[in-house]
């Protein structure tokens, strides 16, 4: 390395330059890059994940059944039964008043007949698709 004022050779960890005399700038010491610890048995590797990009590691399996999720929406689907026990309110609450709504009969009876297909096609759909609870843990 060379002395930034005078452009003179320096000796290996010195302070100051021989050539001008110059105080020399410390360079900064490199820590050395910590890695995140890493579970220590096979079983406890395969039950962490990632989780977006929060780096927070959760356990990958939920405490909630998915055969209670599918029998729930298969036979309480319209009241958002099966979103509310997997964790998911703000979507159980939105199916319940669509319910609630649709049961008052202020539309005509098609648009009512129209709703409640629309319903069951979305309970159905979420029932095959949706594997994860409300905290993104796997149903069991």
């Amino acid at each position: 390395m060379n002395c930034p004022y005078c452009n003179v050779q320096l000796p290996a960890n010195s302070d100051k330059c021989p050539g001008c005399g110059a105080s020399l700038p410390v360079a900064p010491q490199e820590q050395p890059v910590q890695a995140a610890p890493q579970p220590t048995s096979a079983a406890a590797q395969s039950v962490v994940v990632q989780v977006g990009n929060t780096g927070a590691a959760v356990s990958e399996l939920s405490n909630r059944s998915r055969l209670t999720y599918i029998l729930l929406g298969l036979f309480l689907g319209g009241f958002g039964s099966h979103n509310f026990y997997a964790g998911r309110t703000g979507v159980g609450i939105a199916q319940a008043v669509i319910t609630m709504i649709n049961s008052l009969q202020l539309f005509s009876a098609e648009m009512t007949l129209t709703i409640w297909v629309m319903l069951g096609a979305w309970v159905l759909v979420e029932v095959i698709v949706c594997t994860r609870d409300g905290q993104g843990k796997k149903l069991y």
